[in-house]
């Protein structure tokens, strides 16, 4: 209601825009097929709704549809028509939307010789579907993508994910994407027979070995173990931030253990955070360096979900040899642990054990310097 005095201090020579429609779906709607006329020249639009329903979605295509010059797009839903529109935009290089309409794949793959989103940089799709998505992607050959995020709000299929991870694979360029973000929105625990992702289910994403974050939530979970960790970390030597957030199947326990952790110490030198169920019941203490010296310089912080845990102690002592420099242990949802679980007492320990191996290289190194005097 307040937009006509806002309307003042705007023309048609306005560039940028950002619009939060809320609690008011007729002005909405009244609104935005209206906006690709009142400012042709946009570049830049941002559209933030309270509610995205169908109706809103339509009317903001129809704006969207009547701009060419668009670098930038943060919508809702879009409609086919206007999806197949910002695919030909020339100067598109960031997506963000919601797709709506199912039978959106067979309009890109009706046109081969065509290029599809030639300069698009980052792309943030939300889908019920997830051959919609595998389709699009197969429309992004022409892009350099640096940044791919996908979040499904439907029922999502372990083959649905494999087909997906084929798509990125093969059409996506291996040297640029530097950021994967791919997750389900429902959060519901599957049965114990359900069939989970394996490493082979994920290996086509291993291509992109620039890859500085990736974060690979699906509901049905990703079984790995140790050395599918290493496989993992040795792909992706860019690696600063790692998220398999998916709860534990029932009654099954992750077979990643905390010697997990040390392929990814070792091979990927700039790691901050982790976010992974880990399975840290049985940990040796037996070792003074497990990790035969490999130190994480970088890493800060961990998320564990619900990973299991016997006793605090081995495990702190674990961590704090190759990670000396963590601060904080968190639940998937951010949240801290648990002042009263196992693994708060692994926080509380950890600073105690790094202190207690410097204090040692100290007197190693003091040792050592006796030794050449006297020699000398």
């Amino acid at each position: 209601m307040i937009f006509p005095y806002i309307s003042l201090f705007l023309g048609p020579k306005i560039l940028k825009m950002h619009l939060s429609v809320k609690n008011c779906e007729l002005v909405g709607l009244s609104l935005l097929p209206t906006l690709c006329s009142r400012f042709p020249s946009l570049r830049d639009f941002h559209l933030h709704l309270v509610e995205d329903t169908r109706a809103m979605a339509e009317a903001s295509s129809v704006a969207v549809c009547g701009w060419s010059q668009l670098r930038e797009l943060d919508v809702g839903g879009l409609t086919h028509s206007a999806l197949m529109h910002v695919g030909r935009l020339p100067y598109l290089t960031r997506l963000s939307c919601r797709l709506i309409d199912g039978s959106m794949p067979a309009a890109f793959t009706s046109s081969l010789d065509s290029s599809w989103f030639p300069v698009l940089r980052s792309i943030v799709i939300q889908s019920i579907d997830l051959t919609s998505c595998s389709f699009l992607v197969e429309a992004l050959s022409s892009a350099h993508l640096s940044n791919f995020s996908l979040s499904c709000s439907g029922s999502s299929s372990s083959s649905g994910w494999r087909h997906l991870f084929d798509a990125m694979r093969n059409h996506c360029n291996h040297s640029t994407l530097t950021s994967a973000d791919l997750w389900d929105m429902d959060e519901s625990v599957l049965g114990h027979n359900t069939d989970i992702l394996t490493v082979g289910s994920i290996r086509p994403l291993f291509v992109f070995f620039n890859l500085w974050s990736v974060s690979l939530c699906p509901r049905q979970g990703i079984d790995i173990d140790d050395t599918d960790m290493k496989e993992l970390a040795k792909a992706w030597p860019q690696l600063s931030s790692l998220s398999m957030t998916t709860r534990s199947t029932t009654g099954r326990k992750p077979r990643v253990t905390l010697a997990g952790l040390i392929p990814l110490a070792k091979y990927c030198r700039q790691l901050s955070t982790v976010s992974i169920n880990v399975n840290a019941c049985d940990v040796s203490m037996s070792q003074s360096r497990p990790a035969g010296g490999i130190v994480s310089a970088t890493f800060d912080c961990l998320g564990i979900g619900d990973s299991p845990i016997t006793d605090p102690m081995p495990v702190a002592a674990f961590l704090s040899d190759i990670f000396p420099g963590i601060t904080s242990i968190y639940t998937f949802n951010g949240d801290c642990v648990d002042e009263n679980s196992k693994w708060d007492k692994v926080v509380q320990f950890i600073p105690t054990f790094v202190c207690m191996r410097l204090q040692e290289r100290n007197h190693e190194a003091q040792d050592e310097t006796s030794d050449d005097e006297v020699d000398s």
